[in-house]
């Protein structure tokens, strides 16, 4: 018995207590180096430290950012909240952190990403932060390569990288030109709701006609069927459906100002 005592404790002082003294000298470095943007390799991964090293790269891409930054700190926030819901009660002081601690290091905060996330959870991050840097519809080139530097220590390659960004792109377009129709269905149902005998409108309706407001009704039909007639769908049906489309929408303009001269002069 005092023999197995003894080997234990002689166990316990050349193997367990080294061990140990090792485990807490690096996790206390470690809680240094993180401080100093470099995340150790034995940082435990779970979702709290995976929620900092998210805010603490897109940190890193908005000072890369010199124009106002307000549009993609909103997204940014919202992104994190929807993906690590349990977080977002500490988001302001993580990211006020964030942004006085000193920038993260790509090649430490990648080796750490590859030890614990496969390529589909890395690809996720970097989705984020190419949609960061597209909020506003463009990449700046400080931006490019951060993204291009960690694509690179994550294994991600250059040409996914890439296709990321015009993905992205097409998407913010395709959104543009959906606020554009948006705004231009606003405008015309506000046209429309305008009493005939505002003075904005009928200058409107003289204007798509080419006449003045003061013209008499014979110089205003002449005008219309002028236009009625250059204008008329028919004439483009060989020009393909889009021309066709665009006489149409014009041909009706044309026909409602008509109309509403009719209404004003009778």
């Amino acid at each position: 018995m005092l023999e197995f005592l003894s080997g234990l404790l002689t166990f316990v002082l050349i193997f367990a207590i080294p061990a140990a003294l090792y485990l807490l000298i690096n996790f206390i470095v470690g809680l240094r180096i993180w401080f100093n943007g470099k995340i150790p390799l034995l940082m435990p991964f779970n979702k709290d430290n995976l929620f900092e090293v998210y805010i603490a790269f897109a940190v890193l891409m908005l000072k890369s950012e010199r124009k106002d930054t307000s549009e993609k700190i909103d997204y940014l926030k919202n992104y994190l909240i929807r993906k690590f819901p349990e977080a977002s009660s500490h988001l302001s002081p993580s990211f006020g952190q964030a942004l006085q601690d000193k920038p993260i290091k790509i090649s430490y905060a990648a080796r750490w990403l590859r030890l614990y996330l496969n390529k589909r959870n890395r690809t996720q991050l970097v989705y984020f932060l190419c949609e960061i840097s597209m909020v506003d519809g463009k990449i700046n080139d400080s931006e490019y390569r951060i993204l291009k530097r960690l694509c690179k220590k994550l294994k991600i390659y250059e040409y996914e990288l890439k296709s990321i960004l015009a993905g992205i792109e097409d998407a913010y377009q395709e959104k543009i030109e959906a606020e554009h129709r948006q705004r231009e269905r606003e405008r015309k149902a506000r046209e429309q709701r305008k009493p005939y005998s505002s003075s904005f409108h009928k200058k409107r309706m003289a204007e798509i006609l080419g006449v003045k407001e003061t013209d008499s009704m014979d110089t205003i039909k002449k005008a219309y069927r002028k236009l009625a007639k250059l204008h008329h769908p028919d004439r483009f049906v060989k020009n393909g459906p889009q021309q066709m489309k665009l006489a149409q929408e014009r041909f009706l303009e044309i026909q409602k100002a008509y109309e509403y001269f009719e209404k004003q002069l009778k």
